[in-house]
Formats: structure tokens, C-alpha cells, sequence
């Protein structure tokens, strides 16, 4: 008998796992637009803006997502101390955000921002459940990527963070690497039609205060 986050992660069709895994590589593409677009990125202080950019860009990525997928749905939505605001990925029972992280087996600082959502996950850590059980508990899940530096990517995981404290971790990196040689602009569009479209984004969603 599975455990619940097992069978909850097993539910996840394979191909929104391959599409959750390509988030952070696409990102990393608008990263590389948007530097491209503007003389100022080009500069060295424009390296302290690197973390916010990346964090947006993955933000954005989700929200396209959810655009172009109807399985998805996403909404922006402020953390409990209400001084930032992310995107909440929904699918199925699941609510999903995305966070960097410097090391893969870290929980992401901001986590404990958002432990209204942590309280809703229903069941102990490794308590058994029936596979053929429906359940309509929605489950909080962090997509976490990171790297050594900000624009690279070493791991892709997708954790599920316990109200009774630590969490449990599946690698969606082999996921991944089956699109490593693909093209994954988000949109078909020119290099600043997305740049545009990141700006339009940023501005409308009041994600930099």
C-alpha cells in the first residue's frame, strides 16, 4: 500500500511533469531575453536583480502554463505576511508554487510564509491509504530548482512540505533532461515581444512593490 504523497505524485500524469520540470530551463531563457533587450542588464550591478528577475521569469512560466494548458489554472496571490506576491499553480487537487533554493534537499525560505497552504495538507507524512480511494483534500506542493549560480539549473524537485515539520522530496530531473535539447521559448513571439509581455506581466500582477 502507498503512502498518500506517493500516490499523490504517481497521479500526476507523466507529461505535467515533464511541463513542470521545463519551468526553471524556460526561465532561464527570459532571463537571457531580457538581458539581452536592455543595455542596463548588461552591466554588473544588473547581478543583484538576477534573483528577482529569475523568480519572476518562473512565475511567468506558470502562468503561461496555465494559459495554454486547461488542465492548469493560476492565480496571484499574496503571502501571509502580505509583502510579496507569487503564483499559485492549480491542477486537480493540487496547488503548486515555485521557489529557488541553493541546495536540493532545502525547504524553501518563503515556506513558512505560506503555511496556511501547508496546513491543508491533509494526512501524516507516511500514513497509508487505499490507491483506489478518491480523496478532494487539496495538496500544497513546492516546485524547487537551483544552481551554483543564477543562470544555471542542477536539480528540479517537487516537494511536499508537512505541517508536522520537514518534507518529503521527488527529483523531476530525469524529466528534464528528456527536453534538454528542445526549443522551450514560452511563446512564439520575438525576443521583445516576450520582453514586453514579461514587463506587462510584472506591472499588471504588482509583483515588484
Amino acid at each position: 500500500m502507498k503512502t498518500f504523497r506517493e500516490t499523490v505524485y504517481d497521479n500526476i500524469p507523466e507529461a505535467m511533469k515533464l511541463q513542470l520540470a521545463r519551468v526553471p530551463f524556460q526561465a532561464l531563457q527570459i532571463m537571457d531575453i531580457v538581458r539581452q533587450s536592455h543595455i542596463l542588464f548588461s552591466l554588473d550591478v544588473a547581478k543583484d536583480l538576477a534573483p528577482y528577475l529569475r523568480r519572476i521569469a518562473v512565475d511567468y512560466c506558470l502562468f503561461i502554463l496555465a494559459q495554454r494548458d486547461p488542465s492548469y489554472s493560476a492565480k496571484i496571490e499574496l503571502n501571509k505576511k502580505k509583502n510579496s506576491r507569487h503564483v499559485e499553480l492549480t491542477f486537480g487537487n493540487n496547488i503548486l508554487t515555485a521557489s529557488f533554493v541553493k541546495d536540493c534537499n532545502e525547504l524553501p525560505r518563503d515556506a513558512i510564509f505560506r503555511n496556511e497552504l501547508i496546513e491543508q495538507n491533509p494526512l501524516l507524512p507516511y500514513q497509508e491509504i487505499e490507491t483506489t480511494k478518491e480523496t478532494t483534500d487539496q495538496q500544497y506542493m513546492i516546485l524547487t530548482y537551483g544552481g551554483e549560480y543564477s543562470t544555471s539549473i542542477d536539480f528540479v524537485n517537487l516537494k511536499f512540505p508537512l505541517k508536522e515539520g520537514g518534507h518529503i522530496t521527488y527529483d523531476l530531473m530525469p524529466f528534464a533532461k528528456l527536453n534538454h535539447d528542445d526549443g522551450i521559448a514560452p511563446t512564439e513571439n520575438t525576443d521583445q515581444d516576450i520582453a514586453i509581455e514579461l514587463k506587462n506581466f510584472i506591472v499588471q500582477n504588482k509583483l515588484v512593490q
